[in-house]
């Protein structure tokens, strides 16, 4: 299995599904750091990536 899809994997085990989500959650934080520190200006772009992140996190 590629490590892309070991989070979502890990899902499906009831007893970690907590940590897995927290871990999908610092992920998806650090992904949002690193893109604002490299091209700040994928924000502005209304159907981005960043934008996106965003809105699937909720």
């Amino acid at each position: 299995m590629r490590r892309r899809h070991a989070l979502g994997a890990a899902l499906l085990f009831r007893p970690i599904a907590r940590k897995v989500l927290l871990a999908m959650f610092a992920v998806s934080l650090a992904y949002l750091a690193g893109a604002t520190l490299l091209e700040p200006s994928l924000w502005r772009d209304p159907l981005g990536p960043l934008v996106k992140v965003l809105f699937s996190s909720r």
